[in-house]
């Protein structure tokens, strides 16, 4: 619901309707509708709209809706919040589906997966449940191929080769590099990473790449011996003054990157 005692003040204070959508985050018909109600109760002074209890504004601008809050199965906002800040996200979808088969009494409904969305991220904003990722500028770069190949067609055979797409980006300023190879095999992961050094060099420092999986940098397990870099994926660290530094594997079906930490001098 729009902040009306908010919308009502910045009226009085001769603010134009787009300044108040931006200040107040809300509709130009929410504007319209405080305007309507300091008009016909001939609200003019900012003391006047302070004045007013919950109750008042509650009247003013009840819509008659307001009963059909309950007839919905209420969202349980603690256990969606809790297995969003998991390790396996679950989307919304999934989690909107769960509350669909909720139990529910006669003649109460669930909220449809628009409005379910809708007040799940009201309740994020409200509680101030989000917590930004702040990067250092020039120290990483994030690396992976892309999730969808593209396809290569020959104009005259109409042959189609499946090409993939390495992407290697800045995170502070968002500046992105992109090759694509006709494969994603290691020499083509390495030549990625080169290329990208090299065309990002006049641009930024990275000290620190952060591939997606810890597979393409390290050798797997063997019984004799254990997990070591691929000399592959070191190859270019010396050149660009760069490094990658996996933790333990946890098993050998788990292979995640856990951390890469720069280092100031070539390896």
């Amino acid at each position: 619901m729009a902040d009306y005692r908010r919308i009502m003040m910045l009226l009085i204070q001769q603010r134009s309707y787009r300044q108040i959508e931006v200040m107040a985050s809300c509709s130009h018909r929410a504007i319209a509708r405080a305007r309507r109600v300091l008009d016909e109760h001939r609200l003019s002074t900012v003391a006047d709209v302070e004045g007013l209890s919950a109750e008042d504004l509650d009247r003013l601008f009840s819509d008659g809706r307001k009963s059909s809050a309950g007839e919905f199965a209420p969202i349980d906002f603690d256990s969606i919040v809790q297995a969003r800040v998991g390790r396996k996200k679950p989307p919304l979808k999934v989690l909107w589906a769960k509350y669909v088969n909720t139990d529910a009494p006669a003649g109460v409904r669930h909220y449809g997966y628009d409005r379910f969305c809708e007040l799940v991220a009201e309740h994020v904003r409200v509680h101030d449940l989000t917590a930004p990722i702040r990067h250092v500028p020039g120290h990483t770069m994030q690396v992976d191929w892309a999730g969808s190949p593209m396809q290569l067609l020959d104009p005259i055979t109409r042959e189609s080769t499946r090409v993939s797409v390495f992407v290697a980006t800045l995170p502070y300023s968002g500046f992105v590099y992109a090759r694509g190879y006709l494969d994603e095999k290691l020499s083509a992961w390495c030549d990625g990473h080169q290329r990208a050094f090299e065309f990002i060099s006049g641009h930024s420092s990275s000290s620190a790449v952060c591939p997606s999986w810890s597979s393409r940098t390290m050798l797997r397990r063997r019984r004799t011996r254990s997990a070591r870099p691929n000399a592959h994926a070191t190859s270019t660290q010396p050149t660009h003054s760069s490094s990658s530094i996996t933790a333990a594997l946890q098993s050998p079906h788990v292979q995640l990157l856990r951390g890469i930490r720069a280092m100031s001098k070539p390896v």
